[in-house]
């Protein structure tokens, strides 16, 4: 087929009325703001994308009282003086829902006073927000989550900011941390050591067969020998052992350090 003879696809936006019109609403008021880079004005930014994505999976059937609407408009302004972090994604997800009743009611006279008010409460919101994490999570780096890419936006339509911070950011960082840690190529690593001519030999056995006697017997007899032990109780056990059979061992943990001189195992 030719590709003039190829049918055109047209994108439409089969978006309801009154949620286009209240989206175009909220997108004016943000647009107009005199906004900067700092972490609440960047945390509000997160707090408009929600409100813009979560607009378009409204169900258009659903309808609300004209009362109920109203009320929870207010509630969202409310939050420019006042802001719980336990209710806010609440108050964010029925601000929403409210909002495309006010497309559907344009000639409210809450709509004026939302469109002047609206990146301001976002503003202030966020600015509480922030507050409030910092103080109870001192060692936190704010602006380190605020900047990490594929920010879950959606979320904090779900729970509150710490929850962000510890369910998604603390393993996205520790998993970034490590990926730079570790070696792509593990097998290029400590290349003194590969080049050595070495036997290692793996002694296996369920509990009590023998397998740490055996450990200690040979370890007594090598002319060097190291022993890693997973507790500090139990290294010093493992000195004992050695210094009871006449072997020259060091201790050295997290702890303390007994170094010998002369040593010739640890």
């Amino acid at each position: 087929m030719q590709p003039s003879q190829q049918k055109r696809r047209v994108r439409t936006d089969t978006t309801a009325p009154d949620i286009k019109r209240f989206r175009t609403l909220v997108t004016q008021s943000w647009s107009a703001a005199d906004r900067t880079s700092n972490p609440f004005w960047q945390l509000a930014a997160y707090y408009h994308k929600a409100i813009l994505t979560q607009l378009v999976r409204l169900d258009p059937s659903q309808e609300l009282r004209t009362a109920q609407a109203a009320s929870w408009l207010n509630e969202f302004l409310a939050l420019e003086q006042r802001c719980s972090s336990e209710r806010l994604p609440e108050i964010l997800k029925n601000f929403i829902r409210a909002g495309k009743w006010l497309g559907g009611h344009f000639d409210h006279p809450i709509k004026n006073e939302l469109r002047s008010r609206y990146a301001g409460v976002l503003f202030r919101t966020a600015e509480q927000v922030i507050t409030e994490f910092t103080a109870a999570q001192p060692e936190a780096d704010i602006e380190s989550l605020l900047k990490m890419p594929k920010f879950p936006v959606l979320q904090l339509l779900k729970d509150p900011l710490r929850t962000v911070w510890s369910v998604w950011y603390v393993p996205q960082a520790i998993r970034t941390s490590l990926s730079l840690l570790i070696a792509l190529n593990p097998k290029d690593e400590y290349p003194e050591a590969r080049a050595m001519h070495r036997h290692f030999i793996l002694h296996l056995g369920g509990t009590n067969t023998g397998k740490t006697y055996a450990g200690f017997q040979r370890l007594m007899r090598a002319e060097t020998g190291i022993y890693l032990a997973p507790l500090r109780l139990l290294a010093l056990e493992a000195q004992e052992t050695l210094l009871d059979a006449g072997v020259d061992c060091s201790l050295t943990t997290g702890e303390e350090e007994d170094v010998r001189e002369g040593d010739t195992h640890i």
